[in-house]
């Protein structure tokens, strides 16, 4: 027979009955009782006869040097729990959080460990030394733990807008998650997010996500429509402002990819052009999963359609991948433990794309320098201001219409 167990919510009574009878009854009696009390509540026989005895009476205890009178049986006094993160810290940290895009404790508590005289240069966070030791010492867990009503108030969903085409399919080779482990700097996926504002029909922006696999440096850039004409045109802009030749590029199967001038550029410029399955999110995981953290995020899931949304969207990018890929942390996948029936996942340290770049010894010290050029002018809390204002006014602009346009082939 299963071994019968009370709850911790049920011994109390169980035991506060059990004393009145105990104290009335004979020296067997007593230990019938016992034996009983012990079986269900699983305590120690000694404890349970001196609680029996006892329950109901003042004792004195003495914590930390000072004496505590309690009632046995009652809940005693509780204990002053001094808070060591107090309002100010929570103020300054959730000030943080939102500059940052909303970010995990674990890449946060880097950017804080890094970042934090930067953001006092310049204002974001109170000059506080000990607020500043306080941020600086803090821990990822307490980090959600304090940011945890504010995170509740971001969920947000999405919607996907691939349209296969099968015209080209057996012509571009196929490319697997498992295949990107020994990536180079310069080898990229792409992907495209739609701002339709849950209505799939008529025209509407998209924005374009190109994430290097190796680095994670990623460039968003927003387009007309799915036309290849403005994907194509992106895809050049990005590539400019890379800082690191691209070598290879990997997209779903929609139709604004798979398409014979992109197919026909890329083999003139010999960059290796490969895809994913069909319907396997996961081959492109590194960029999809920046659709959410970069474009969400920061946008949101508005109807967007006129040419206005798209030089303000841009605008928004322009400071946008500079907070992106200088100033937010983040992790990547190194192994995967398995223990048992659990899989246990092992991130490396959090690190901007930035520093990604200057510790890749393939990237040119031309180019890291330029970067770190870039890197001192960086002012991060006028940048999200000017970010701030700019997307206030492209959500002013959701819901306007706009006529079919002339040159969206």
């Amino acid at each position: 027979a299963q071994e019968m167990r009370l709850e911790m919510a049920h011994r109390k009574p169980v035991t506060r009955d059990a004393a009145k009878e105990y104290r009335s009854a004979d020296k067997a009696g007593r230990s019938r009782i016992l034996d009983g009390l012990v079986q269900v509540t699983k305590r120690n026989r000694s404890y349970l006869s001196w609680l029996l005895r006892c329950w109901g009476t003042t004792v004195v205890e003495y914590r930390n040097g000072q004496q505590v009178r309690i009632v046995v049986g009652q809940r005693s006094p509780r204990r002053r729990v001094h808070r060591r993160y107090d309002a100010r810290v929570a103020s300054a940290l959730r000030e943080v959080w939102y500059r940052y895009g909303g970010m995990c404790g674990k890449r946060l508590a880097a950017v804080l460990r890094n970042q934090l005289p930067i953001l006092e240069k310049y204002g974001a966070v109170p000059p506080d030394p000990q607020v500043r030791v306080l941020l600086q010492r803090i821990s990822p867990a307490t980090i959600d733990r304090l940011l945890q009503a504010e995170k509740r108030k971001l969920q947000l969903r999405g919607r996907s807008h691939t349209k296969p085409n099968t015209r080209l399919l057996h012509q571009i080779p196929i490319r697997t998650f498992t295949e990107w482990q020994t990536a180079l700097p310069g080898e990229v996926g792409a992907d495209r997010v739609g701002h339709d504002g849950g209505l799939g029909g008529g025209e509407h922006l998209f924005t374009l996500l190109v994430t290097d696999r190796r680095t994670q440096w990623t460039e968003p850039r927003a387009v007309r429509n799915r036309a290849q004409k403005w994907v194509f045109r992106a895809l050049l802009w990005i590539r400019a402002q890379m800082p690191f030749p691209l070598h290879a590029l990997h997209t779903d199967c929609g139709s604004e990819f798979i398409n014979h001038h992109l197919t026909r550029y890329c083999r003139q410029e010999e960059v290796r052009f490969t895809r994913g399955r069909p319907q396997r999110k996961n081959d492109n995981n590194f960029t999809e999963q920046k659709n959410n953290d970069i474009v969400r995020k920061h946008v949101g899931y508005p109807r967007l359609e006129t040419a206005a949304a798209v030089a303000v969207l841009n605008r928004i990018y322009d400071r946008l991948r500079l907070l992106v890929n200088f100033c937010y942390p983040s992790q990547k996948l190194v192994r995967k433990v398995r223990q048992g029936a659990r899989v246990r996942r092992v991130y490396d340290a959090p690190q901007t794309p930035y520093q990604r770049v200057l510790a890749a010894s393939e990237v040119s010290d031309e180019a890291k320098e330029r970067l770190r050029r870039q890197f001192e002018a960086l002012n991060p809390v006028v940048l999200q201001r000017e970010m701030e204002e700019l997307q206030r006014r492209l959500w002013r602009m959701s819901g306007e219409r706009t006529a079919p346009s002339a040159d969206a082939g």
